[in-house]
């Protein structure tokens, strides 16, 4: 039986299971519309079509440490010059080519100090059907060879030619969808749903886009600009503070990092912090500096650690740290806040260490989705950004397809109030806080049960979002909903009442995920925004009168 029409999940004797043909989830209709024509596109005519994409610093160099783009792509051709760009901003380069029998590649370049970088894919593209493309690369070293899925598949890869010396920066080259910068290398086709993220996405999260589902959580404020910066990212000279050891306050007023524990010996000299502690907990900490469930990257620089001596990048949800080690040399560490309410970035270890600045400052950033380009929002003279940062594109030529007239949205991917199947249409139900409701018959007649949804209030007020309720008793009921502090909270009912709330707050006026799994009589799990946030083992017998 499925759970409603939309679902691209049903149950059966084994549980829940997803409605899988191939590598494609059925009955979805954000692939239908995409391969089906339905959901908005723009058209380039192969000569001079552009979307344009000013140049900002939060999409610059996106593939530093591994970033990903990604596309729906309708091509007739290999487009003007043989060389139809998808996306291009001047240093690295998507595009099709080669075409025959019907068919396409997909060719990433890219400009290094030495010689480019180029590759290309397996005749795979059909023309004049919708494929989903995706590019994953890490320029850090030459050796490294970008993946190229179609549909959520890998394809065989030919290097035509392999770089040499570092890459070249992409800072200060404007982005351009369909087009390059001299608008001689047109796309002729349609394109569609464009995301760059400065990480590399999994396999899975690969699929899963194609499918037609978000990624993750990471949404809202990804970008390339680093988080640390100026003397908390060099360590300058320029701060007064520079002797060999100094007391907690004055180096806590020099720089936005402060220093846990004692006995303190610390000292800044050119550039490079150097820090001496006989507790592994013990070190420097940045306050405030996370949101829980975010995505994150730490490149930092460690010149020494003594013998016998631990680092490591450390955050705390509350009851546990999650530790990162860090090792002498460069390092790079990608991770995720666990939630809870200390959102301080801690650097902690036993021994001594050393932070070198000397030659590359260290970089703090959110790592995500930087930029997002929807069908929703397209319109005939721009395509609003998605992402967060606004980067919207501004259209040249091309022609928006199927859009909707004056229904354009900026932040639709945050309003699937529905389902999977609503991620394009941005539908929601708006509630008076009174005595407005939605009632329909119990899908469930036993454990295991999920249910969640999105939600969006300001209000201070308790409030329930969803129910499994008796509607003849008053003492059996679950749900799922916020308290007076608009902290996410799980009640269950059935003679005895039991609950289990958020550390933090959520009515703060934005989209959030709530999710309440119990698994059994003895196991309930509240998720906001993808994040375990409480947990209830009191035993509670599911009552059917629900």
């Amino acid at each position: 039986m499925k759970f409603h029409d939309f679902s691209p999940f049903y149950r059966s004797g084994e549980g829940i299971r997803s409605k899988v043909a191939g590598d494609r989830l059925i009955d979805n209709p954000a692939v239908a519309d995409a391969q089906g024509g339905s959901g908005a596109s723009f058209s380039f005519d192969g000569t001079d079509d552009v979307v344009t994409v000013s140049d900002d610093a939060s999409m610059d160099d996106i593939f530093d440490d591994g970033g990903t783009v990604s596309a729906w792509i309708y091509p007739r051709s290999d487009g003007e010059s043989s060389y139809g760009r998808i996306v291009d901003k001047a240093k690295w380069i998507v595009y099709v080519g080669n075409e025959a029998d019907s068919k396409v590649s997909i060719l990433f370049y890219y400009f290094f100090s030495g010689d480019n970088g180029q590759w290309s894919s397996t005749l795979s593209v059909p023309i004049n059907e919708w494929s989903h493309v995706t590019v994953m690369y890490d320029n850090g070293n030459v050796a490294n060879q970008p993946t190229i899925y179609l549909n959520g598949v890998s394809l065989s890869l030919t290097v035509n030619s392999t770089p040499t010396s570092v890459r070249t920066t992409d800072d200060g080259s404007a982005l351009k969808v369909g087009n390059d910068l001299a608008t001689d290398d047109t796309f002729d086709g349609q394109i569609s749903q464009v995301r760059l993220h400065n990480r590399a996405l999994t396999a899975d999260e690969v699929r899963a886009s194609y499918n037609g589902q978000a990624v993750g959580f990471e949404y809202r404020g990804a970008s390339q600009d680093s988080l640390i910066t100026g003397v908390d990212a060099d360590w300058g000279t320029d701060q007064p503070y520079t002797g060999n050891t100094a007391d907690r306050v004055t180096f806590n007023s020099n720089y936005g990092w402060d220093v846990y524990g004692l006995p303190l010996n610390i000292s800044v000299d050119t550039n490079v912090l150097t820090y001496t502690t006989t507790n592994a907990g013990h070190g420097i900490y940045y306050q405030n500096i996370l949101e829980a469930g975010k995505n994150y990257r730490l490149t930092i620089n460690v010149s020494s650690i003594s013998a016998g001596g631990t680092l490591n990048l450390s955050t705390y949800d509350g009851s546990d740290y999650q530790d990162y080690p860090l090792a002498a040399g460069s390092n790079t560490v990608e991770f995720t806040h666990p939630g809870g309410t200390n959102l301080n970035l801690m650097i902690r270890g036993l021994g001594t260490y050393s932070l070198d600045a000397s030659s590359v400052s260290t970089s703090f950033v959110k790592i995500g989705c930087v930029a997002e380009y929807l069908p929703e929002s397209i319109s005939d003279s721009s395509w609003l950004d998605s992402s967060g940062n606004e980067l919207d594109g501004s259209v040249s030529g091309a022609t928006a397809v199927n859009a909707e007239a004056g229904i354009v949205g900026r932040d639709s991917h945050l309003l699937e109030s529905k389902t999977v199947a609503d991620l394009q249409s941005g539908a929601s139900f708006n509630f008076d806080g009174v005595n407005d409701v939605v009632t329909s018959s119990s899908p469930v007649d036993a454990y295991p049960i999920t249910m969640g949804c999105w939600f969006k209030t300001s209000a201070s007020s308790a409030a329930v979002m969803l129910a499994l309720v008796d509607a003849s008793a008053s003492n059996v009921y679950y749900n799922l909903q916020l308290n007076n502090s608009g902290q996410a909270e799980m009640e269950v009912r059935n003679t005895s009442s039991f609950a289990a709330s958020s550390t933090s707050s959520y009515n703060d006026n934005e989209w959030h995920n709530a999710v309440l799994v119990m698994s059994s009589a003895t196991s309930r799990t509240l998720y906001v925004d993808g994040i375990s946030i409480a947990t209830d083992d009191d035993s509670v017998a599911f009552n059917t009168a629900v």
